[in-house]
């Protein structure tokens, strides 16, 4: 979520329905992003296995992922489609996953923890 600037968030929360957890980190100020992102995201990837990378790989993607809908719509809505550069258009966990491997080099197992843990939230 540390791509583009927390007011970009904060629009697409007020503009666009959302799911659990991103209706409720998008809306959050800076201040209040760490210690949210550590409890609702984190730690919940932690208690299932995630080590530090894979945890840092799904913060960059998920919401992306989960989200491309209302990401879209909302770039469509603003034009603003010059954020489309760092709120990229990802519609598959196998898109997420090699995304997330050219930012955070990940190991076979990694990526597939990753794979399991998005595949998960696409679920939920």
């Amino acid at each position: 979520m540390q791509q583009v600037p927390m007011a970009v968030w904060n629009q697409i929360a007020m503009m666009q329905p959302l799911s659990q957890p991103w209706a409720t980190l998008f809306r959050l100020t800076p201040e209040e992003l760490p210690a949210q992102l550590d409890k609702l995201v984190d730690k919940p990837l932690e208690k299932q296995g995630a080590d530090n990378r894979v945890v840092l790989a799904y913060r960059l993607v998920a919401p992306l992922l989960v989200e491309t809908e209302a990401i879209s719509s909302y770039l469509e809505e603003t034009q603003q489609p010059m954020l489309r550069m760092s709120l990229p258009e990802v519609t598959s966990v196998n898109e997420a996953v090699t995304l997330a491997s050219m930012e955070y080099p990940l190991t076979p197992f990694q990526q597939r923890k990753l794979t399991q843990l998005l595949k998960q939230a696409m679920t939920s």
